[in-house]
């Protein structure tokens, strides 16, 4: 749009209001359609002047329209294969049959490496039967048909006509009642005789260590004994920081190593010497000042 108002712009500073002028970029049949039309509305004045220029206008930005139409890149190929696809058919008219694109496991593994493997649906049926209904208990494990998938499930409530399906590992909203007779069950590839179940993680594996009579589990090996190095004892000494002193500690230490310890006094005998010095200090100091 900015460049056709450019263009005639460019026509009225010119003097020729009536000649389009065509921009290079729309190519040459552009111009040529632009200036065809153009010339044989020059002699129009007045009333008809100004409706051939602006049929000439008109003129003017429909070639322009064509040539930028003429110069737009193909579509890509996704938004053709999109078009038939709504369409419902090819370029023949007839249906194009693609296989859907599935995710996950189609066929069941019975050598399962992993303990997620059972867990995962499939789209195939598994290599067992439906389930009798002397087989249909609380506990028993089946692999459930739900939206062309088969997925694991324990069978949760039984009643005389119907059972309560439950999805392994899903929250008890999307259980679901059906009849014993449901085609929708099938037995767990766990039943399977060629099943073999996958390894117990080491977490869950049982503790075989010895323990003692308190259950406590013994050590590997027997420690092994220290060597007393003096040296390295009075240097770790000398390395730690000093404490402050106690006495209540000191005593006890005194104790334990068999030395006298003096008897603990308690603060009024404790006051009581010191009280007597006071004592007999004053009159030896009277004495002295009469002398």
């Amino acid at each position: 749009m900015a460049l056709a108002r450019q263009a005639v712009a460019l026509r009225f500073l010119r003097g020729s209001p009536l000649l389009p002028l065509a921009h290079p970029s729309l190519g040459a049949a552009a111009a040529a359609a632009a200036a065809a039309p153009a010339t044989s509305s020059v002699t129009g004045t007045g009333a008809g002047g100004a409706s051939s220029s602006s049929s000439s206008s008109n003129l003017f930005f429909g070639a322009a329209a064509r040539g930028a139409a003429s110069q737009r890149p193909p579509k890509s190929a996704s938004l053709k294969r999109s078009k038939v696809a709504e369409t419902g058919g090819g370029a023949d008219g007839s249906k194009e049959d693609e296989a859907p694109v599935r995710y996950g496991p189609l066929d069941i593994d019975l050598q399962p490496r992993d303990q997620l493997r059972p867990l995962l649906p499939t789209w195939n049926p598994p290599p067992t039967s439906p389930p009798k209904l002397d087989q249909l208990e609380v506990g028993l494990r089946l692999r459930f048909l739900l939206e062309d998938r088969w997925w694991a499930a324990t069978v949760k409530e039984v009643e005389d006509e119907r059972v309560k399906v439950g999805y392994d590992g899903w929250p008890s909203k999307h259980d679901e009642w059906v009849t014993k007779a449901s085609e929708r069950m099938y037995l767990h590839e766990s039943h399977h005789p060629d099943y073999v179940a996958p390894p117990v993680p080491k977490r869950y594996q049982p503790n075989n260590t010895p323990t003692d009579g308190r259950g406590n589990p013994l050590p590997a090996r027997a420690p092994r004994p220290r060597v007393y190095d003096p040296e390295k004892e009075r240097l770790k000494r000398a390395l730690r920081p000093p404490l402050p002193f106690n006495p209540e500690k000191e005593r006890l230490k005194r104790e334990l190593r068999g030395q006298y310890v003096p008897p603990v006094m308690d603060q009024q005998q404790q006051q009581q010497p010191l009280q007597s010095q006071v004592q007999t200090e004053q009159p030896q100091q009277q004495q002295q000042q009469q002398q």
